[in-house]
């Protein structure tokens, strides 16, 4: 079979490519093309419109779906927390609730939360304890300081997501389940 010229299209597969060589006096070099079928391209846009709109929709939507910290006051006479101020982004909620029971009751209370909550991982040393929970592909933190307060403790707790300006909502949820698991073992 003889060789076609470069200058030639060649199709392979729905693909046109083509070469067209350079002009004798330029130092271009050459170019190439790739024409694709009308079918694969009107899908490739409607794709990308449906994921411009997706996105759209989504940062949009996020402005309602985000953790609002009002939700979430701290119990009436409670301590000042030790743990850090969460930023103004509404990805962050800290708290604090008092109980009746000593602090080795409620740690064991809070540990018990954590697992039923489902915490990718704990660790705590005295009454620090702090968590690590995966949400998709991001991971939130959650500090809990108990400490005693008034012949009970006050449970300091702060959940916050690493990176993101929004969290969806996804702090304050946890929160409230925090609080329904604790509630639960100690009233």
């Amino acid at each position: 079979m003889p060789a076609r010229p470069r200058s030639e299209g060649t199709r392979d597969e729905g693909f046109t490519i083509s070469a067209e060589p350079a002009a004798q006096s330029s130092f271009e070099p050459t170019r190439f093309s790739l024409a694709l079928p009308d079918a694969l391209v009107k899908g490739l846009l409607k794709v990308a419109g449906v994921l411009a709109v997706g996105m759209a929709g989504l940062m949009i939507t996020s402005r309602w779906l985000d953790t609002n910290r009002a939700d979430f006051p701290s119990d009436p006479d409670s301590p000042d927390s030790p743990l850090p101020a969460c930023s103004a982004a509404p990805n962050c909620v800290r708290v604090t609730w008092l109980y009746p029971q000593d602090t080795t009751a409620v740690r064991t209370a809070v540990l018990g939360a954590l697992q039923q909550t489902s915490a990718a991982s704990y660790a705590g040393a005295d009454n620090r304890i702090e968590a690590v929970y995966n949400a998709f592909v991001f991971q939130d933190d959650v500090t809990v300081v108990i400490e005693p307060h008034n012949g009970g403790s006050a449970v300091h707790l702060r959940s916050s997501s690493r990176v993101g300006y929004s969290d969806f909502g996804v702090n304050g949820r946890r929160v409230s389940a925090l609080k329904a698991a604790l509630d639960a073992a100690l009233r």
